[in-house]
């Protein structure tokens, strides 16, 4: 069955859907690091830029200049951005 959409329709959807699967990924994420290997810290903008006391636009400026390796869960409009703590680590290792 074909539905008709327009892209702001999409858009939307898309939105909300992000929305919804994004928490159930980070918890999914904690809940497999924790069963079957070794801790594996998923971090957001917020911990990072706290973890390096820097403020989050700059965190955003280094992920966008690829000095920092992260992970996009989000859109390409609306980024929802994740990082371990090893992209953390050789992000200060250079």
């Amino acid at each position: 069955m074909n539905i008709p959409l327009t892209p702001n329709e999409l858009k939307t959807i898309a939105e909300h859907l992000c929305a919804l699967m994004v928490p159930r990924f980070d918890a999914l994420v904690q809940q497999t690091s924790k069963a079957s290997r070794p801790s594996v810290a998923v971090l957001t903008v917020k911990d990072v830029a706290e973890q390096l006391q820097f403020s989050e636009k700059t965190i955003h400026k280094y992920i966008g200049e690829g000095r920092l390796s992260a992970s996009n869960l989000g859109t390409a409009e609306k980024p929802v951005w994740r990082m371990s703590q090893q992209a953390v680590q050789d992000f200060l290792a250079v």
